[in-house]
């Protein structure tokens, strides 16, 4: 079992990060810019706390603040072995 989060990201990277793996279809397609710093503030804060608590209970957390991909991969691997 594993956690991935993005604790480190700046609010505004998760905004952009939401903005552009975002289609029109989704539900966030719809939120303003405050709504989706708001939100984008929201996520970072749940992953802090998750990571504290993976930290506390020895659970592996993954951080994809900064390489999604090269730290899916790890987590991928991690769970595989």
């Amino acid at each position: 079992m594993c956690i991935i989060g993005n604790n480190t990201i700046t609010p505004q990277d998760k905004v952009n990060n939401l903005r552009d793996f975002t289609s029109n279809n989704e539900w966030t397609a719809d939120l303003d810019d405050t709504q989706i710093l708001d939100l984008a503030k929201e996520l970072i804060s749940q992953s802090k706390q998750l990571k504290q608590s993976c930290e506390r209970f020895n659970i592996q957390y993954f951080d994809t603040s900064s390489d999604f991909l090269g730290t899916i991969n790890q987590a991928k691997t991690y769970l595989l072995s």
